[in-house]
C-alpha cells in the first residue's frame, strides 16, 4: 500500500548562509555573541523559502523511517559535552543538524552537531536531494535506515 508525503526543505538555504556568513563569523567573536546570533538567526529564518514536494511511499517505508527517527532521537546521548544533563551548547560557525519527529501528541527535538548524526544528516539530505530531483528510490534509504538499528 502506497501513501503520499510531504517533503519540506528550504529551497534557498545556501543563499541565505552564504548572505550571513561573515555577519555570524563576527557574531560569534562577541561578547555578547549568545544575543546577536539569535538576532541574525531570527533575521534569516524569515528570509527562507520553503519548498514542498509531494512523493509517493510505501505505507512500510514510512513506517520504517518514523520508527528509526524515534529511536535515533529517543536513545541520543550526548557524548561530547562533560554534563550530558545540560543541553550542548557549540559555538563557531560549523555544521548543525535539527532533527525533528511528531510521538504522540509530542514534538520531540535533537539539535546538535555532534559527529554520531552526521550519517543521519547525510542520508536526510540525500532523500530531500533525490526527491528534488525525481531521483526518489525508497529501497536505498531502507537499507540505509537499518544500520541505524544496531
Amino acid at each position: 500500500m502506497r501513501c503520499e508525503t510531504l517533503v519540506k526543505y528550504i529551497s534557498n538555504f545556501n543563499e541565505i548562509e552564504k548572505m550571513f556568513e561573515d555577519k555570524l563569523k563576527s557574531a560569534w567573536a562577541s561578547p555578547k555573541s549568545d544575543d546577536e546570533v539569535r538576532k541574525i538567526r531570527e533575521e534569516k529564518a524569515k528570509l527562507y523559502k520553503i519548498g514542498v514536494r509531494s512523493i509517493p511511499i510505501s505505507n512500510f517505508f514510512a513506517e520504517k523511517l518514523y520508527e528509526t527517527m524515534v529511536l535515533f532521537i529517543g536513545n541520543f546521548t550526548a557524548t561530547e559535552v562533560e554534563r550530558p544533563d545540560l543541553v550542548p551548547i557549540t559555538r563557531g560557525v560549523g555544521e548543525y543538524v535539527t532533527f525533528r519527529i511528531v510521538v504522540k501528541a509530542e514534538v520531540w527535538s535533537l539539535y546538535c552537531s555532534e559527529r554520531d548524526v552526521r550519517k543521519m544528516a547525510e542520508l536526510c539530505r540525500q532523500v530531500v536531494k533525490d526527491v528534488r530531483a525525481n531521483n526518489f528510490f525508497e529501497e536505498i534509504y531502507s537499507c540505509e535506515l537499518d544500520r541505524f538499528e544496531n
